[in-house]
């Protein structure tokens, strides 16, 4: 899997480079940057969840959406036979679903074919947070 972290390239989990350490803290220094000290701990919280909603990420926000709406529309013919109403998506429903999909568990985001590589990917993301933690 690839890890975006923010400024620096991106990370394939499955090929951690020699200075990976150094590489997450020029990152993490770079996301505080003209954070006071007595702040950073909040920046740690931020950079973590940003960690996993958009580092970590297969897909964009959008595409996430898109998918949801398209899964959507097909439950809705499958079942009752008949597309959904445009209030049905724009509804407040529809939207707490698509907040509850941003905060799916980690391990639906990785590699679907092979536990190893899953493994990997969840070790470096554990690193991850380690050196963000001790910085």
């Amino acid at each position: 899997m690839i890890i975006k972290l923010p400024w620096i390239e991106p990370i394939d989990s499955l090929q951690i480079p020699d200075n990976f350490d150094g590489l997450v803290k020029k990152s993490f220094e770079r996301f505080t940057e003209g954070t006071r000290e007595e702040y950073r701990f909040e920046d740690k919280l931020l950079y973590l969840d940003n960690l996993r909603k958009h580092y970590i990420s297969k897909k964009t926000t959008r595409e996430a959406v898109e998918q949801l709406i398209s899964e959507t529309v097909m439950y809705q013919l499958d079942e009752y036979g008949e597309m959904p109403d445009k209030d049905e998506i724009l509804s407040v429903e529809f939207m707490e679903h698509c907040y509850d999909e941003g905060f799916r568990p980690y391990r639906q985001q990785y590699e679907t074919d092979s536990s190893s590589a899953n493994e990997k990917t969840l070790k470096v993301i554990l690193r991850i947070i380690q050196i963000i933690v001790d910085y």
